[in-house]
């Protein structure tokens, strides 16, 4: 009986062993076809993230942005004042404007900035301001478009409403839309 038992004992733990061997076996197969699966994906993500790199390739950085100094064009009823001798860029305020406008604006909320463009190639223009931009703790950028009038030769010139204080103690720089400086005096 003890060898009967011992018989099947050995039977058994020789079934066991090879049922364990033979699951890793499959598992090493399994585990093969996993890893070459793992492989393929790989390689598809990297020829996936390689078009991804090719169609982005000329992809560009934006543009520096400033802050803006918000504005409104004045629009005169009656018409405007007279343009002055010579161009420039002037700054009205409360203390400090011509005489001939003090109950045109409410200077406890506003001051009025006036642009005169004398250069010689820019007379007979329409000034149209398209921002105010704050490119230095000290120093504004008007950025303009000078287009055809045709009204005569007179020197382009822009009033424009701004909030009260915005551009106290500022210097300034009129361009064009295109980045090209424009002198406001010849």
């Amino acid at each position: 009986m003890l060898v009967k038992w011992s018989f099947r004992l050995f039977m058994g733990l020789t079934v066991m062993a090879l049922l364990s061997g033979c699951g890793l076996l499959l598992g090493a197969d399994k585990g093969s076809d996993e890893g070459k699966q793992d492989d393929q994906a790989k390689e598809e993500t990297e020829e996936e993230k390689k078009k991804e790199d090719d169609e982005y390739a000329e992809a560009q950085e934006s543009n520096e942005t400033y802050e803006e100094i918000k504005f409104r064009p004045i629009s005169w009823i009656g018409g405007a004042p007279d343009r002055q001798g010579k161009g420039g860029i002037w700054v009205y305020n409360e203390s400090k404007h011509p005489g001939n406008f003090p109950d045109s604006f409410d200077w406890s909320e506003e001051d009025v900035l006036l642009i005169q463009i004398n250069e010689s190639q820019y007379k007979g223009k329409k000034l149209n301001v398209r921002g105010l931009q704050k490119v230095r703790d000290d120093v504004v950028r008007i950025v303009v478009n000078l287009e055809e009038d045709g009204t005569g030769d007179d020197a382009p010139r822009l009033y424009l409403k701004v909030d009260k204080g915005a551009l106290d103690d500022m210097k300034f720089v009129v361009e064009t839309e295109d980045g090209e400086k424009v002198n406001t005096n010849e």
